[in-house]
């Protein structure tokens, strides 16, 4: 197993943590977590979907409306209605 030593500040490695800085440890893993670690996913992310869309045209929706354009709303799929309104052409 390949282990990685990544200082969370500058001289990290060579800080213990203890009880009276525990609490500043848990922010800088945190943010090693959800922002740094993750950068680099986050901006291919970004390009690739600047390739499909113009990224400006984004802002005018909040985050809940991207999720929907993204995911698609979460609401119950009605079998009959899909029936109903399905085309189907050039299958025997």
């Amino acid at each position: 197993m390949i282990l990685e030593v990544v200082e969370l500040k500058p001289g990290g490695k060579d800080i213990p943590v203890t009880s009276a800085n525990r609490i500043a440890y848990i922010h800088l893993v945190a943010d090693y977590r959800l922002n740094k670690q993750i950068r680099q996913h986050c901006l291919a992310f970004r390009q690739g979907l600047a390739n499909v869309v113009n990224l400006e045209w984004l802002r005018m929706f909040d985050q809940q409306e991207i999720q929907v354009l993204i995911s698609g709303a979460q609401v119950p799929i009605s079998l009959d209605d899909l029936k109903s309104f399905t085309n189907y052409s050039a299958f025997k």
